[in-house]
C-alpha cells in the first residue's frame, strides 16, 4: 500500500474559504491516477497573489500573478524571464537530495486563492472545478509533465482529464 504525505499550508487569510480535507481529497486522487500504487510526499500552499507574483518573478522571470506554480525536485521548469536566470534561482542543474530512508520528495505546488476565484468567474467553471484543476495541474508539473510543445500538451492534458473525471466521479458518489 502506498504510503502518501501531504503538507498543506493554506495562508490565514483564506482558511475559512478551502476545506483542507477538501485539497486532500484533491491530492489523493491525482496521486492514485498519477502515481498509482507508488509512496511519496509533497506540499501544497494556498496563498494571495502578492505572494504568487513574487514567487513568479524570482523562480521563472515572469512578474505577473499566476494561477499555480509548481517546483519539483526532480523537474525543473523553464526560465521564461527576459534576462538570465539568476544563480541563486531554482536551478536545473542541482539535485534535490533525501535521505535513503524518506519517501520520494515530489515539490511543492502553490496556488493563488484570488487568482483561482477569478478564473472560477469563466463561464461553465466553479471554484471547485478550478481548484481541483489547479492541483492536478500542478501536480502533474511536479511529475515532470508539461505543455510547452504540442506532444507534451496532448500527453499531460490527456493525464489531467483523467485525474479530474476521477476527482468528479468520487465526489459524485459520496
Amino acid at each position: 500500500m502506498a504510503t502518501r504525505r501531504l503538507d498543506i499550508n493554506i495562508d490565514n487569510a483564506f482558511r475559512q474559504d478551502i476545506s483542507r480535507t477538501h485539497l486532500r481529497r484533491i491530492v489523493l486522487k491525482t496521486l492514485d491516477v498519477a502515481l498509482p500504487g507508488q509512496s511519496c510526499q509533497l506540499s501544497l500552499a494556498i496563498c494571495n497573489d502578492e505572494t504568487i507574483q513574487q514567487l513568479n518573478r524570482e523562480y521563472r522571470g515572469k512578474g505577473e500573478v499566476t494561477d499555480v506554480l509548481a517546483f519539483s525536485t526532480q523537474h525543473a521548469g523553464p526560465w521564461q524571464g527576459e534576462d538570465q536566470r539568476p544563480k541563486h534561482s531554482y536551478a536545473e542543474d542541482i539535485p534535490f537530495i533525501l535521505p535513503p530512508e524518506e519517501t520520494n520528495h515530489l515539490g511543492e505546488v502553490i496556488i493563488s486563492l484570488p487568482q483561482a476565484r477569478r478564473q472560477a468567474l469563466e463561464p461553465n467553471n466553479t471554484f471547485d472545478k478550478e481548484i481541483s484543476l489547479l492541483v492536478v495541474h500542478g501536480i502533474l508539473h511536479l511529475l515532470g509533465y508539461d505543455h510547452q510543445i504540442p506532444e507534451e500538451r496532448g500527453v499531460m492534458e490527456k493525464k489531467q482529464l483523467e485525474a479530474l473525471t476521477s476527482i468528479t466521479n468520487k465526489a459524485r458518489s459520496s
